[in-house]
């Protein structure tokens, strides 16, 4: 218990000093009757006795004697019941598991202190024997635990799902403890050492989350339950510390103590107990920053700039209902305005401030107001009221009083007992009364030696408690649903959910279900959908038990019938994904009910409803189920009906790697194509954990609607018990009198649904496209090519594909669709559809992999701007051609692609299917006839977003290297700053993360998020090799930023083996500051194609052909030169251009060291092509130069500007850029 710092007292004649610094007080008694209104006989408040409500009244304190041990009696004045919950010094405490005695001083803390736990089961005190530490029950104040080893100050968390841990500090710990078991269950390390909660009168937010600690000078806040997008406990979340001692203050700027307010926006910290300063909360750093107040708001001392408001003491926090829960300050007025008249009302000796622009509130009267000696908030589950405790001062109004006050400034009261210590000289007998959370019950300490006879020993402390509580009403129940008695069949779910409440507020309420022996019984409020297995007739009841263990007096039951189930199979069964916790089960025909469980005993069961759109394949019945609320990474059993057992699974945690799914494009039915059970029988035989079927589903519109239903039917195969999950094709839509969407969007419910552009009216339900991440992989879908389709599409892509970039648990992108971007077989690829991919796989390293259908075969490119496009249709091709370069592999042949994702590849294998006279290969029957690998990057960088340290980390440039809060990945980011705006600053990696190369040709991707908050600039990556002979030259990206994050890229590869790579992330620019954040170094594979960023390019080439000269400062200010030079003796895939600018001409020169085909090519920077340099069938390995004349394919000037190239050859391909000047 801390003291009364600096406050007032009253004069020894019983009259308080007062001050008249505003308009006097000139009506006396007369002006109270007026002013107040006449409250005596008041309806009671739910839950309370006939409250004595008449705030004018004088009462004589009746003298009383010492009350016994547990012995409650009856106030005569107020009606409350009176009981001492603290026994006489020296007897035994009984009831507990602990022995120990009762002392002369036992007590409470304090009356900013909560002394009841959540759920008002336990009671904490204060005993000066031992145990030192008691924990009472709650109602009947036996006692029920000792304490625990010393957990320094603390206080109970005030959320019910914690009811039994006190926040604690100790020195520089913060913790929670269960005091029933004596466990922490949580722990924080703090910056320093602090003092106490707030110097001992803190209190946690109403909810637990948020606490304000330090010591007499600093004050910090800790998130002690972070909640998203903030990583969850354990990680810690604590605010840096605000320095408190620069005030301001005329009188110094002692600290008396401080609080986190009970919203968390604010921290409250009061000087010299009565000069209190408001200090906002950042609610994404947790900084404090005063809270700046209108210069016009009420105060008597400090700057409102610098947050001071009007000065109260004595004083607790809360939150004001009648004032849209604003956080305020409650306490005894103390800048001596007392019977002034403030904007037209009196102040009286209790005030409020409305804490977030300084507005006062009087709540009392001052006509003839005892003196107030403390202000108590701490009844948080009646919010809106405040208890006071009173000095005894004969002929004043509230003369030793406990008094709840009413906060909406009506001056309502409720007068509830006196609480008869004789205090001067005993500060330990001070009775700081403090209200139980439900506001019916007041705990104070008293020696009962003031108007009592017999009086109590003056030095024996004992605690006392006040009882308001009307006669308990029974709480009551109800069934929501069912909302009435209800049928069902055997095996099937009913949902079951009910609601409680209690007229006198008692909670928290126990909730029990009794099934009637149709099923477990659930001690929960809504237990959701529940399974009855067996015919029969149940009765179910609910029953809601409030916390004084009294039960709702009339019965809520429902009457439940369940008969036999149907004996109906299922047709067309298969299911989606729809999110980590979700899936959705579609089919035709049969039960209506799915049961589903964790084995075959379900224990679960979902009615079905009719999808929207409905299928017009028949007329069914469609049904749609989901099942939401399941377990991530779960297999689960189902059953239609009574339908054989099948199982389905949930999607794996984020970042989960090594799972198969397979691809299957084209299908049909079998009533059309013979072929279709072989190709489904090989998935079913292998099952995935999904099947991707990217279009011309069922070709309805060809072989009419029965084919449609032939076809799920015959994906039964797989499909019961691997995700369907499939992409639109022409053959869904494109011929309406035959077929349309509505057949395929109402048999699917996907995840994530988006709708597109120009969709057919007639099937415009949304869900033309749609993504999903599982594991490791985040899949988007893309639509077919509607009017504005596809280029809204890529907007959306491209922000997907930017947050799966961003996130450490995608390793790897994949699109997939029904038309190809690539492709020689039946259809051509698209060139709008390869414009948009090839500028997605250019600026984002892990889209690896596109998959599409439509051309009739099966066909995998080299990497295309990163991405590898396979058509993975299942039908034989019509025409036939030569294969481009860029095809890898192509076949005519019947076949299904399964793929195997792992933690950094992609491996591929194309399975032969059934022969046709069209082969072009020979295969075996259920054996790869292709197979390949897609690597992905890997980031070498141990500390790459700064989240704790900058270790790794050195700054260039003569800079200053800090952490700063807001990154772009996570919480924090580095930042580089100086004092110029001329030269290069940044960050070097110190030792280099890079310490050893491998080999020759091997190629590194570097990538880092930068933004200059000052304004614009230029970012830039360099890269230099060391080790050997002659020297590397060393390569650069740059880039124009600005405030927002921008991905600066860089491909590297290495000239030789057993060498370093420095690494660099530079900046020169507005401000001199730059920050920079998720740095990434991956070694990839040739395979996985060089695409990054918009600014990617290959290593840089020298200023001049002799390796003698070359220079790093001379290769930062040639700034755009692409690619890497090498000895004529030494080849390796490399490229660059010289010189860049070109006027009139410039060399594009490259190495290869595979024979094989080629092709260079020059875009715009929309990704347009200009001009093809290079189209060679057949091209040995060594040097090549091209000539780069600044014209177009058509002869004509290219505009000035900056424009990329690629070249593509067997090693993979190396983009770079080049600049035309007129």
């Amino acid at each position: 218990m801390h003291g009364d710092h600096g406050r007032r007292v009253p004069a020894s004649n019983g009259a308080a000093r007062r001050s008249w610094a505003l308009a006097a007080n000139l009506g006396g008694a007369a002006l109270l009757a007026a002013c107040l209104p006449g409250l005596a006989g008041a309806q009671a408040p739910p839950g309370f006795i006939q409250l004595v409500t008449d705030s004018a009244r004088v009462f004589v304190e009746p003298a009383l004697p010492v009350p016994g041990y547990l012995a409650p009696s009856t106030d005569s004045t107020f009606g409350t019941t009176v009981a001492r919950i603290t026994g006489d010094p020296g007897t035994a405490l009984g009831g507990g598991s602990f022995s120990g005695t009762w002392s002369t001083e036992a007590r409470h803390h304090f009356f900013t202190d909560q002394p009841w736990n959540s759920d008002g089961s336990l009671l904490a005190l204060q005993n000066r024997g031992s145990p030192s530490t008691l924990f009472l029950d709650g109602r009947t104040y036996a006692p029920r635990y000792g304490r625990c080893p010393d957990l320094g100050d603390d206080r109970w968390h005030p959320g019910f799902d914690h009811p039994h841990e006190r926040i604690a500090t100790q020195g520089a710990e913060l913790m929670w403890y269960d005091v029933t078991q004596c466990v922490e269950t949580r722990t924080w390390s703090l910056p320093f050492a602090v003092d106490g909660i707030g110097s001992g009168n803190g209190n946690p937010s109403a909810d637990g989350r948020f606490i304000a600690l330090g010591d007499t000078s600093r004050v910090f806040v800790v998130d002690m339950d972070p909640q998203p997008p903030f990583a969850a406990y354990p990680a810690e979340r604590i605010g840096p510390a605000f320095d408190l001692s620069a005030c301001g203050l005329v009188g110094g700027c002692k600290v008396s103590w401080f609080s986190i307010t009970p919203s968390g926006r604010y921290v409250v910290a009061s000087y010299a107990d009565g000069h209190p300063r408001v200090l906002d909360v950042d609610p994404v750093t947790l900084a404090l920053t005063p809270h700046e107040l209108p210069a016009t708001a009420p105060r008597c001392a400090g700057d409102p700039a610098q947050g001071f408001t009007y000065d109260v003491t004595q004083a607790d926090l809360a939150r004001n209902p009648f004032d849209g829960d604003e956080d305020v300050l409650v306490g005894q007025e103390h800048c001596g305005n007392v019977g002034g008249l403030l904007d037209g009302q009196l102040v009286g000796d209790v005030v409020m401030v409305r804490l977030r622009d300084g507005a006062l509130t009087p709540l009392t009267d001052p006509t003839k107001e005892a003196y107030v000696q403390s202000v108590s908030a701490r009844n948080d589950r009646r919010p809106g009221w405040v208890y006071v405790g009173y000095y005894p001062q004969d002929g004043k109004r509230f003369s030793d009083e406990i008094v709840a006050v009413k906060l909406d400034g009506s001056r309502s009261v409720e007068r509830l007992a006196y609480k008869r210590s004789a205090y001067q000289g005993c500060y330990r007998c001070v009775p700081h009364p403090v209200p139980s959370r439900d506001g019916r019950r007041v705990l104070w300490a008293s020696n009962w030696a003031q108007s009592c006879g017999p009086c109590g020993a003056p030095t024996t402390i004992a605690a006392y408690v006040a009882d308001a509580s009307a006669p308990d009403l029974a709480p009551l129940a109800s069934i929501d649903e069912p909302a009435a008695d209800d049928t069902i069949f055997a095996g099937d779910t009913l949902s079951l959910a009910g609601s409680g409440g209690d007229p006198d507020g008692d909670l928290p309420l126990a909730f029990h279900w009794d099934l009637g022996g149709g099923g477990p019984s659930f001690d929960v409020e809504v237990p959701g959908p529940v399974a009855f297995l067996l015919p029969g007739i149940y009765t179910v009841t609910f029953t809601v038990t409030d916390a004084r263990g009294v039960a709702n007096a009339t019965a809520a039951t429902r009457r439940i019938t369940v008969l036999e189930p149907a004996a109906e199979s299922a047709h067309e069964v298969h299911w989606t994904f729809t999110g980590p916790s979700s899936v959705t089960f579609d089919w035709r025909a049969g039960s209506p009910f799915i049961r589903f469980g964790p084995d075959s005993s379900y224990g679960n069961i979902v009615r079905a409803v009719a999808p929207q759109p409905l299928p017009f394949s028949s007329p069914g019945p469609f049904r749609e189920a989901r099942l939401t609320g399941l377990s991530p990474a779960t297999v689960y059993h189902y059953a239609i009906g009574s339908d054989p057992d099948h199982t389905f699974h949930t999607p794996p945690p984020a970042g989960t790697s090594d799972f198969d799914i397979y691809v299957t494009a084209d299908v049909g039915s079998s009533s059309a194509y013979r072929v279709i059970p072989v190709l489904e029988s090989i998935i079913a035989a292998d099952l995935p954990q999904f099947c991707l079927l990217p279009g011309d589903l069922s070709y309805g519109n060809a072989h009419g609607q029965a084919a449609v239903e032939q076809h799920f039917d015959d994906m039964m195969a797989w499909s019961r018990d691997a995700a369907y999950m499939p992409a639109w094709g022409n053959h869904e839509w494109d011929e309406p009198a035959s077929d349309d969407l509505r057949n395929y969007k109402g048999r699917f419910d996907l995840p994530n649904p988006q709708s597109s552009p120009g969709t057919p009216a007639i099937s415009d339900y949304g869900k033309d496209w749609y993504w999903f991440d599982y594991g490791n992989v985040r899949f988007i879908a893309y639509p077919e090519p509607w009017v504005g389709a596809w280029d809204d599409w890529a907007v959306h892509a491209r922000a997907l594909m930017d947050q799966a970039q961003a996130d450490p648990t995608i390793a790897f992108i994949v699109t997939f669709g029904h038309r190809p971007a690539y492709s020689s077989g039946h259809h051509p690829g698209s060139a709008k559809l390869k414009g948009i991919l090839d500028a997605l796989g250019t600026t984002h390293a892990k889209y690896l992999l596109d998959l599409c259908g439509h051309s009739h075969d099966y066909e995998r490119s080299y990497p295309q701007s990163g991405v590898i496009h396979d058509p993975s249709a299942g039908c034989v091709w019509l025409g036939g051609c030569p294969p481009p370069a860029w095809t890898a592999f192509r076949a005519m042949h019947y076949s299904v692609l399964k793929l195997h994702f792992g933690a950094s590849s992609i491996e591929g294998w194309a399975i032969c299917g059934p022969p046709a006279p069209e082969n072009d290969v020979t295969c075996t029957l259920g054996s790869p006839m292709d197979h390949f690998v897609i690597q992905a990057p890997n980031n070498l960088v141990a500390n790459p977003s700064f989240e704790s340290s900058l270790k790794g980390w050195a700054a260039y440039g003569g800079a200053r290297l800090t952490r700063v809060a807001g990154g772009f990945d996570g919480g924090y980011a580095a930042e580089v700053d100086a004092d110029t705006t001329s030269r290069w600053i940044g960050i070097n990696d110190t030792p280099n993360w890079v310490a050893t190369t491998l080999a020759a040709g091997e190629r590194y991707r570097f990538t880092a998020w930068m933004r200059s908050p000052a304004g614009q600039g230029r970012a830039r990556l360099r890269v230099r090799e060391y080790g050997g002979a002659p020297k590397v030259p060393p390569a650069i990206s740059e880039v124009a930023i600005g405030p927002d994050w921008q991905q600066v890229a860089l491909d590297y590869v290495t000239a030789r083996a057993h060498t370093t790579l420095d690494f660099q992330a530079l900046y020169s620019g507005a401000g001199g500051r730059v920050q920079i954040d998720a740095v990434s170094i991956a070694r990839i594979d040739s395979a996985a194609g060089a695409s990054s960023a918009s600014a990617l390019r290959a290593n840089p080439a020298p200023p001049s052909d002799d390796p003698a000269t070359w220079d790093d400062d001379e290769l930062e200010d040639g700034g755009g030169a692409a690619t890497l030079g090498q000895r004529e003796s030494e080849y390796h895939f490399a490229a660059r251009v010289y010189p860049s600018p070109l006027h009139e001409r410039s060399v594009l020169t490259f190495s290869t060291t595979r024979r094989g085909p080629a092709e260079v090519t020059l875009y715009d920077v929309h990704g347009r092509v200009v001009r093809a340099l290079v189209r060679e069938a057949d091209l040995g390995p060594g040097r090549h130069d091209v000539a780069i004349d600044g014209r177009d394919d058509r002869g004509q000037p290219l505009e000035p500007g900056i424009y990329l190239y690629r070249v593509h050859a067997r090693e993979g391909s190396l983009t770079g850029r080049c600049v035309i000047l007129k």
